[in-house]
């Protein structure tokens, strides 16, 4: 049998615990480094109101038949297939949050689909239980709660299935900002939890990373968040506001979400954000523009005969996949999104007026032509409603606004059989007068 000495037993234990405060040292110095901005603080750097940013809109490049040719296009119809998170991101965001779509206002053929308003669209998006009842997909719910917040779930979270999800990381707070909701509107996650618009960006801002997708955040964070704001992520990385920018323009011209237009996209937003409420560096300024001026010099060079782009518009060598097997689609997407950033875009980064006339020419030519495609698959939806939304913006003139002045209206009486069940407006109603204190009406933005 081994004998140990009384000594050698104390330094033994002694050697053994001093490891062991070593080691939780190490491990809560671990902890302590990787911790993110508690969330507390987060919400206090988050703005009540959303940026409003400032366009420069070239209303002669538009007529007016033009647009209302486009916008009917761009109507948001509903049926069983159409209301998909995607669809209904695509469609709030270009309808506003005031929007209805009575039988009174001219539809084109499809006698079965029947359009969604803007409070239905958010409900979809905000509220859990409308969301499950409105799909009737596998996916339990798109707000889930989280550590940092509530979460949104998107394609890259595939145990949840990403038809059901949204397609890209944080596109329902970046779109709720640019149609102007507060931050305080309330929200219905997983589980019945309410919570506000601010809590979908408290776990943004700790999401972020410069190994995903970060487009849609940049434009989010450059609406709701303060200004001066610093704050560590979850892996404890230091961000601002002008640091999200800066990791923008890391990224190669044409590579990226829809063709690489959306990281153009949120470049400009944030330039034009930057106008407003000033969070960028001179240094950053002037990179931007440079980035977004080397982009319209391509346009220049690449724009097709018929004045559309394709998925080639940078480099015909490393274009990427086309995302819709119809050209005709393809087209529509590319030239869309170019001509949305560009029409957000100052006068002085856009090319010159013939540029913009022949890309507004070819969809205003090409979408109205294509009724049956467009209206037949709700996957073509979102292309559409980038152009509708470009020539809007071009027009100087809030999509909603011109429509219902202008389309043909008739004697039949709007149809309720396939409109949103009221008592999912009675829910998220609810919980509007739970959170925020309201009495018996719907705030201003929700209505």
């Amino acid at each position: 049998m081994l004998k140990v000495s009384r000594r050698e037993m104390l330094t033994a234990l002694g050697v053994t615990g001093m490891a062991g405060l070593i080691h939780a040292r190490n491990h809560f110095k671990s902890k302590a480094l990787f911790q993110p901005t508690p969330r507390e603080t987060l919400r206090g750097w988050v703005r009540r109101e959303p940026v409003l940013i400032e366009h420069s809109p070239a209303p002669e490049l538009v007529s007016d038949d033009q647009l209302l040719d486009v916008l009917r296009m761009a109507r948001p119809y509903s049926n069983t297939q159409l209301d998909t998170i995607p669809f209904t991101i695509h469609a709030l965001r270009f309808w506003g949050p005031k929007a209805e779509f009575p039988r009174t206002l001219e539809e084109p053929a499809y006698e079965d689909h029947f359009g969604l308003s803007s409070a239905e669209m958010i409900a979809i998006l905000l509220d859990t239980r409308t969301f499950v009842e409105r799909t009737g997909r596998e996916l339990s719910a798109v707000l889930v709660p989280s550590p940092f917040g509530i979460r949104v779930l998107s394609n890259t979270d595939t145990v949840y299935g990403w038809r059901e999800a949204s397609a890209h990381i944080d596109e329902i707070p970046c779109e709720l900002g640019e149609i102007g909701l507060p931050s305080t509107t309330p929200l219905i996650a997983k589980g019945g939890i309410a919570g506000t618009v601010a809590d979908l960006i408290t776990d943004a801002m700790t999401r972020i990373s410069q190994d995903v997708e970060m487009e849609w955040t940049a434009s989010a964070l450059s609406l709701y968040v303060a200004t001066r704001a610093r704050w560590k992520n979850r892996q404890g990385q230091e961000w601002s506001l002008n640091e999200v920018a800066l990791h923008l323009l890391r990224k190669s011209i044409g590579h990226g979400a829809c063709m690489g237009l959306h990281s153009a996209y949120s470049l400009v937003l944030m330039l034009r954000t930057h106008e407003k409420v000033p969070f960028l560096t001179d240094t950053t300024v002037r990179d931007v523009r440079n980035h977004l001026l080397d982009i319209t010099r391509h346009l220049v060079t690449t724009q097709h005969d018929d004045g559309s782009w394709g998925v080639d518009w940078y480099d015909d060598a490393h274009a990427p996949k086309p995302p819709y097997l119809d050209s005709r689609i393809n087209a529509i997407a590319a030239t869309g999104h170019q001509l949305e950033w560009l029409a957000v875009a100052p006068p002085t980064l856009r090319p010159n007026r013939e540029v913009l006339a022949r890309a507004i020419t070819f969809l205003a030519r090409t979408i109205p032509a294509m009724e049956d495609v467009l209206l037949g698959d709700f996957h073509n939806y979102p292309p559409v409603s980038h152009a509708a939304r470009a020539l809007s913006l071009f027009k100087g003139v809030e999509p909603y606004a011109f429509y219902s002045t202008r389309a043909v209206r008739s004697e039949q009486p709007t149809p309720t059989g396939n409109s949103l069940p009221h008592h999912s407006h009675d829910r998220l109603h609810g919980c509007l007068i739970a959170t925020c204190g309201l009495s018996g009406r719907w705030p201003d933005a929700l209505i």
